[in-house]
């Protein structure tokens, strides 16, 4: 009676549900489609800038996981608004192939091409160099 009582609820639940009938459009290929996820939001902060620079930068270790990037200082970040671009300067560390620690310093140049700031899709990379210190 007891498990009765549990799933009677969840039973009521998903058969009330209302269903739904979705519509699909063909679209003609005079029709224009708007993108709405590019659309901006706001203009990215500067840590947002440094997080996706973070993404980017991770593509180009041996081992992306171990990556450790510094939280507070460690960073520099110059704005450019009249183009949406930022100079990223940084370090990271991280175990290569052979699980050796290593420390990078690296700098970039990554753009803000509109839509959702936490997006990848949203950024581009300029310019993106590492050595070894």
């Amino acid at each position: 009676m007891k498990r009765f009582l549990l799933f009677l609820p969840l039973t009521l639940f998903i058969c009330c549900q209302p269903k739904v009938k979705h519509k699909s459009k063909v679209l003609d290929s005079s029709e224009k489609v708007h993108n709405s996820s590019k659309t901006p939001k706001h203009y990215p902060t500067d840590l947002e800038a440094y997080a996706a620079s973070q993404f980017y930068v991770q593509f180009e270790l041996d081992n992306p996981r171990s990556a450790i990037f510094p939280m507070m200082d460690g960073y520099k970040i110059e704005s450019i608004p009249k183009d949406s671009t930022f100079k990223v300067e940084s370090t990271v560390d991280f175990q290569n192939q052979y699980d050796i620690a290593v420390k990078k310093k690296w700098h970039c140049i990554i753009k803000y091409i509109g839509g959702d700031v936490s997006d990848f899709d949203s950024w581009k990379i300029i310019v993106l160099r590492a050595h070894t210190i």
